[in-house]
């Protein structure tokens, strides 16, 4: 992915003239192979994410380890990198 509008999407169906299924209109958040690097220091490698409605997620993990990087992405303050 290069740029921010195909790292956060609505489910490509509800972008079409298509039937649309209970599971789609469920889906929020879409995140596909997002990659990132910052000073030849691999951040992110191929992150994928799918988050429905009514669900709650939490990122935990030690200190620098990308939970802020991938929320800046989210954000689109940063653009994801292959």
């Amino acid at each position: 992915m290069n740029h921010t509008s195909a790292l956060i999407r609505e489910p490509e169906s509800l972008t079409q003239e298509t039937e649309i299924t209970k599971e789609e209109l469920r889906t929020k958040i879409v995140a596909n192979s997002i990659h990132f690097t910052y000073e030849n220091t691999k951040i992110l490698n191929d992150i994928n994410l799918t988050v429905k409605e009514c669900e709650f997620l939490a990122l935990m993990g030690p200190s620098g380890c990308g939970k802020s990087t991938f929320l800046r992405l989210l954000a689109g303050i940063l653009q994801p990198q292959e």
